[in-house]
C-alpha cells in the first residue's frame, strides 16, 4: 500500500523525536499507487524492518509485521487501523532501541576464542599425580595474582571460585578436555561479569604468562 505524505511524515517525526535514533539511519520503500505490495521502513545495513500491508477485504484496514518484536524476533498484528499502526510503530522503535544498545556477547565470545593460540602437545590422557600437582600449582599461582588486576571484589571472588572448581575437575578429565573447559569457563565468566576490556587484557596476559609453553603458546 502507498502511504499519504502526511502519514509518512508522522512516522518520520516518531523517529526524529528519539534521542538515540535518526531518520538518516532508515530507508522507506513503498510501491506505486493502487499496488497491493507492502510499504516498509528499514534500518540500514540490518535485518530490522517495519512493514505495513493493506487488507483487501476491508476499507481502511491494515496488518503490520516487524522485526524486532517485544519478546519474539518477528511481531505480527491482527487487523488494525492507522492509529494502531502508529502505536505498533512506536513499540517497534522501543524494541529497536533496546536491541541496538544490547551488547553482542556471542560475537565477543568468538573474538576472544579466535585470539587464543593453543599448544598442540596436549593429548587427552588423564593427568598423572605429578602433572596434577604441577597444574594445581599453576592455577593457585593464577588465583593469587588476580589481586594485581583492578577487578571488583565480586568479579575476583567469582573467578577464584571457578578456578577452584576447575582444579577439582582436573582429577577426572583428560588433559585436552580440561584445557578446553578451562578456556571456555574463563571466557564465559569474563562475559557474564562484564569485565572491562582493559582488565580482560590484563587477565589474559596473566593466564598466558602462567601457562606459557604449558597449553598456551
Amino acid at each position: 500500500m502507498k502511504l499519504l505524505l502526511s502519514q509518512k511524515n508522522e512516522l518520520f517525526k516518531f523517529i526524529e523525536n528519539r534521542e538515540s535514533l535518526s531518520p538518516g539511519q532508515f530507508t522507506i520503500n513503498e510501491p506505486q499507487a493502487n499496488s497491493s505490495e507492502d510499504t516498509s521502513i528499514r534500518l540500514k545495513d540490518s535485518n530490522y524492518y517495519f512493514a505495513i500491508f493493506e487488507d483487501s477485504e476491508y476499507v481502511k484496514s491494515y496488518f503490520v509485521n516487524y522485526v524486532p518484536g517485544l519478546d519474539s524476533y518477528l511481531e505480527i498484528s491482527s487487523r488494525i487501523g492507522w492509529n494502531e499502526i502508529t502505536e505498533h510503530f512506536r513499540k517497534w522503535l522501543d524494541n529497536l532501541t533496546r536491541e541496538l544498545k544490547e551488547p553482542n556477547y556471542w560475537e565477543r565470545l568468538g573474538r576472544e576464542i579466535s585470539a587464543i593460540n593453543f599448544s598442540t602437545k596436549f593429548d587427552n590422557s588423564k593427568f598423572s599425580a605429578r602433572e596434577y600437582e604441577e597444574l594445581k600449582s599453576k592455577v593457585e599461582h593464577l588465583s593469587q595474582n588476580l589481586n594485581s588486576i583492578p577487578l571488583l571484589v565480586q568479579q575476583q571472588n567469582e573467578i577464584k571460585e571457578e578456578l577452584r572448581r576447575l582444579t577439582e575437575l582436573a582429577k577426572d578429565l583428560g588433559k585436552f578436555d580440561w584445557m578446553n573447559l578451562f578456556i571456555g569457563t574463563i571466557i564465559s565468566v569474563v562475559i557474564q561479569l562484564s569485565i572491562t576490556k582493559e582488565n580482560v587484557e590484563i587477565l589474559w596476559n596473566l593466564i598466558k604468562s602462567t601457562f606459557n609453553n604449558y597449553f598456551l603458546k
